[in-house]
């Protein structure tokens, strides 16, 4: 068998490519865009820990409502950015919006009907 083909048949092609890979992590940087696409995810997380921070003082009437009611207007407006300042395809940021706001509302509702001892 010649020499080139006992080589190819020993090394395939890529073989050297992947082995210098293993092993190597690739560290994810915290950039403007992934902190800007998680931010809808922040803020639903921001309403919780409030909820529980706050709902166990609370009663109807109280001041505390009013954080919890600002964040709804606050990621639609931020999955409308996220939405409209994006180059290219759309299509994953629409979906991540409206699967989002669908966990979202119920989410919001359960934590306003928490904080104001309300139901609604």
């Amino acid at each position: 068998m010649p020499n080139h083909l006992l080589h190819a048949t020993l090394n395939p092609a890529g073989f050297d490519r992947m082995r210098s890979n293993v092993g190597t992590e690739k560290k994810m940087k915290i950039t403007r865009q992934n902190l800007m696409a998680t931010t809808p995810l922040l803020l639903t997380a921001l309403l919780i820990l409030w909820t529980l921070a706050v709902a166990p003082f609370t009663k109807y009437g109280d001041w505390q409502i009013y954080p919890a009611l600002l964040i709804a207007p606050v990621v639609l407006i931020v999955h409308i950015f996220l939405i409209a300042l994006r180059k290219g395809t759309r299509l994953g940021f629409l979906l991540y919006a409206i699967i989002h706001g669908a966990i979202f509302s119920a989410v919001w509702m359960a934590c306003i009907m928490w904080i104001s001892k309300d139901c609604l």
